[in-house]
């Protein structure tokens, strides 16, 4: 009779483990959550394009690249965050996985400040220690990964050329 349920335990542990394996596995390779939102292209004046994810409500804001792994934003992607008027803008890292460059903007897409290098947290806790951005008065914020080429080549006083994508 023990050997039974020692058997019959193990055999629920491991369907138990499969299943929770199978429900893991296909979490992470499931379509970032950014890769559904609105997009427009930011075309650099070397002609070189980046594709921007514009998290237009809250909830998207909130989430920003939380959760994201570095490969699955790509060199020539970021995130805008827009705001229908200039006010206090700071960003922080919350479950972020990759190092970014936060650019202030104001409403013309004119690059008011860069937060460069931003680090990575990849917790939620402690929140005293999340990595902030500096506070800038700015419209909108643009972040990129740190370690893109193409947003070295965004510099401070430069206006952003952000169209809708066709």
């Amino acid at each position: 009779m023990i050997k039974v349920k020692s058997q019959a335990y193990r055999k629920t542990i491991l369907l138990l483990s499969l299943v929770f394996f199978s429900l893991t596995s296909s979490c992470n390779d499931s379509t970032p959550h950014f890769k559904s939102y609105d997009q427009s292209i930011l075309t650099l004046k070397s002609g070189e394009k980046i594709t921007i994810y514009i998290a237009q409500n809250g909830e998207q804001q909130t989430l920003g690249l939380s959760g994201i792994k570095p490969d699955q934003l790509k060199d020539n992607e970021g995130m805008l965050f827009p705001e229908n008027e200039m006010k206090q803008r700071m960003f922080w890292m919350p479950n972020t996985h990759m190092n970014l460059d936060i650019f202030f903007l104001n409403k013309d897409f004119y690059v008011l400040d860069i937060h460069r290098n931003l680090q990575h947290f990849p917790k939620r806790y402690p929140e005293s220690e999340i990595p902030r951005s500096k506070t800038v008065y700015s419209q909108h914020v643009l972040e990129l990964k740190s370690s893109s080429p193409l947003a070295a080549k965004i510099k401070r006083g430069m206006i952003l050329d952000i169209k809708p994508k066709n």
